[in-house]
């Protein structure tokens, strides 16, 4: 009788093993960043004044300039993405439209509002125009503080309003190791 009892009471240690090691488990995913890459999707609302200056050619149209502005976090999986950040944009804006092709390129850097995490992005679109807006993609380049080696992918529709003003909505997933 003693070996039957010993198997049951080593395979009751089996399952209460196996119960700790999948709570252990779902507690190191709650500090996932430490242990893993932490990924999740954000979307952030821009608005922004530009100054670009324009030279007109006969058969291109080259601008470049800045595009500065406010922008907040309307959506969010997490962090370091919360809700309802908010800080602002400076970007630097160059781009060439001819009657066959238009692309634009941008660098901009997002600061918080206390100015202590800064988000560095990159964007492109060959849609749309310098007067109207249009879609295009860009990347998360990193940054500082809570955004250091954040890492991503992002889409965006731009929208020039009147008095030189730009509503720009971002959709982006990101990784952060």
């Amino acid at each position: 009788m003693q070996p039957k009892k010993t198997l049951g009471v080593l395979a009751l240690a089996r399952q209460m093993t196996a119960v700790v090691g999948i709570v252990a488990a779902g507690s190191l995913g709650m500090v996932q960043p430490a242990f893993g890459a932490a990924t999740g999707t954000f979307t952030m609302l821009m608005v922004s004044t530009h100054s670009y200056t324009t030279v007109k050619q006969p058969e291109v149209t080259t601008f470049g300039g800045g595009l500065n502005g406010v922008a907040v976090i309307v959506e969010s999986s997490g962090d370091p993405f919360t809700k309802g950040t908010h800080g602002d944009t400076t970007c630097v804006v160059y781009g060439r439209q001819t009657p066959k092709r238009f692309r634009l390129e941008t660098t901009c850097t997002f600061s918080d509002a206390r100015g202590e995490n800064k988000l560095y992005m990159s964007g492109r679109r060959t849609g749309g125009g310098v007067e109207t807006g249009g879609s295009g993609g860009g990347t998360l380049d990193g940054g500082t503080g809570r955004f250091a080696n954040v890492r991503g992918s992002c889409d965006y529709e731009a929208t020039y309003r009147s008095n030189k003003r730009v509503l720009t909505t971002v959709n982006c997933s990101w990784e952060q190791p």
